[in-house]
Order: C-alpha cells, then structure tokens, then sequence
C-alpha cells in the first residue's frame, strides 16, 4: 500500500462490494504510512448497498503520530440509514492511528433495530490507536440519535490493544 502515488482510494457506493482475500488471509501492510487509505462513500439512497470485507489482514498503519479527523485506514460515510457492511475474518494489528471510522450524516426519527456494521470472527492486536471511530454529524441536535446506529462485533478477539472505540452516540452490541 505504501507504494501507492495516492494517499486514498475514494469509492461511491454504487452496487454492492465485495473485498475478498485468500483464505489464508491477503495483506495490506502499510507500512507505518497511511497511503491507501479507503474512502466507502453511501450517498445514494435508492437500493441497500452492502459493503463486505473478508480475509483480509491490515498492518502497521499510521498518519505520522498526527491526529485529522477523517485520515483512517478505512472511512466511511453514510448520509441515510440503510446500508450494511460486514467485515469477516479480518485482522488489524500494529495501528498507530485509528483503523476505521463510520460517519453518520442522517437523522431519523424511528429508531434502529439491526446493526448497520458488523464485525464477525475478526482479530485485534497490537494497536495503540482507537480500533474505530463512530461520528454522528448532527450529534448535538437530537437527544435520541444514538438510536440511529448500531455496530455489532461477534465472536471477535481484542488483545493488546490501546484505546478502542471512540463513540459519539452509537450503540455497540455484542
């Protein structure tokens, strides 16, 4: 990835997509650098796309010890309430800065019932920045956003790890 001559890879949601490696895993090192970033944009509301990762392993990611909102291995931005992404097998160690951040840019009044994010089977090691960052835009506003994402992890193993999760009104269930 540190070889990329971009700094991110910036992709609107168009049809569902699907980032499957090898069974045994396929690696995306970083190398401490944060070229190749990922950008997953869900704009349109016309269908529920779905985003899924699976057997994927990412590395030594870092944004230079700099803290800027928005520069994460993985982004990802919704602007309404119906999209899906399934992260599955996947390992993330040595992060330095965070790994993934989901922003919320919608608001509606019924509540959520199903995860929007789900993490299954995935491993956590070694990262001393947040695993996850979870954004609402219009966080200060309503009272009872919180009930508008839900981010579920099953089955997965957390060792080694410095801060987690960074949570601006989101419900993460196990």
């Amino acid at each position: 990835m540190s070889t990329l001559p971009y700094y991110s890879i910036d992709i609107t949601m168009a049809s569902n997509i699907s980032l499957i490696g090898n069974k045994n895993g396929t690696i995306f090192d970083y190398k401490n650098n944060y070229k190749g970033a990922m950008f997953f944009n869900f704009i349109e509301d016309k269908t529920q796309y779905k985003l899924e990762m699976k057997n994927l392993i990412f590395k030594n990611y870092e944004y230079h010890g700099r803290f800027q909102s928005g520069v994460r291995c993985i982004s990802i931005l919704s602007i309404f309430k119906d999209f899906h992404i399934s992260i599955n097998n996947c390992t993330f160690i040595n992060g330095k800065s965070p790994y993934i951040s989901l922003i919320n840019d919608f608001f509606i009044k019924e509540t959520v019932t199903e995860p929007q994010m789900k993490f299954n089977n995935c491993n956590f090691f070694n990262n001393k920045g947040r695993i996850m960052e979870v954004h609402h835009k219009e966080e200060y506003k309503y009272s009872s956003i919180y009930n508008n994402s839900i981010i579920k992890f099953n089955e997965c193993n957390f060792t080694d790890n410095s801060g987690l999760i960074y949570s601006h009104n989101s419900k993460f269930i196990k």
